[in-house]
C-alpha cells in the first residue's frame, strides 16, 4: 500500500512549469556544448513543441539553430517569414537562421527564399529584423568560388579608348 502511494507524485502547475524550464535549460546547455557528450536530437519533437510556449520559445529557437538539417532551416525560415509572428520571436529566429546557414550552408528552396525576400521588403526600414533579413538574403545570393571563376573566365576587357593626344594637337593647330 505504501509503495502504491509513493510512486505517484502529484505536481502543481507551478512545479510542472519549473520542471519544463529546467529541462529546456539543460537541453540548451547541451546544445551549446556547456554540458558535453550529449546529443539533443532525440528531443527534437519536444523542442519544436516548446516554440509555442512563451517561457521556453527563445531557448527552443537557439537549440534549433545549433542542430543540423534542412528541416531545421525550413522551420526557422517559416518563423522569420511569417508576418503574423511576434517580432520578439522573428528577430531571434532570423539570427539563428543566419547562424545555421553559416554553419551548414544554405538549404532553403526557392519558395522560402522568395518568402524571406518578401519579409525583408515588408520589414520596417532601419529595424533589426530588416537588417538581419538583409544579411540572410546576402548569404543566400552570395556567389560561390566556382561561379566567381566562371565569371572571371567569361570576362572580356573593353576595347581601349583612342588616345586623346591627337585631338589636343588638332585643337592647338586649328
Amino acid at each position: 500500500d505504501h509503495f502504491k502511494r509513493a510512486r505517484i507524485v502529484k505536481l502543481t502547475a507551478a512545479e510542472r512549469s519549473d520542471f519544463a524550464k529546467l529541462s529546456m535549460d539543460t537541453l540548451w546547455k547541451m546544445a551549446r556544448g556547456e554540458i558535453t557528450g550529449y546529443d539533443v536530437t532525440p528531443a527534437l519533437a519536444v523542442i519544436k513543441r516548446q516554440l509555442d510556449s512563451p517561457d521556453n520559445a527563445l531557448r527552443a529557437l537557439e537549440i534549433l539553430g545549433r542542430l543540423p538539417g534542412k528541416e531545421i532551416q525550413y522551420q526557422l525560415a517559416d518563423i522569420v517569414s511569417n508576418a503574423d509572428q511576434d517580432v520578439k520571436m522573428r528577430v531571434p529566429a532570423v539570427l539563428e537562421l543566419n547562424r545555421h546557414m553559416q554553419k551548414n550552408g544554405v538549404q532553403l528552396d526557392k519558395k522560402q527564399v522568395a518568402n524571406l525576400q518578401a519579409a525583408a521588403s515588408q520589414a520596417d526600414v532601419g529595424s533589426v529584423l530588416r537588417t538581419q533579413l538583409n544579411v540572410t538574403i546576402s548569404m543566400i545570393s552570395r556567389t560561390t568560388g566556382a561561379k566567381t571563376g566562371a565569371d572571371l573566365f567569361k570576362f572580356r576587357p573593353d576595347v581601349p579608348a583612342p588616345p586623346k593626344e591627337k585631338e589636343e594637337k588638332k585643337d592647338k593647330d586649328g
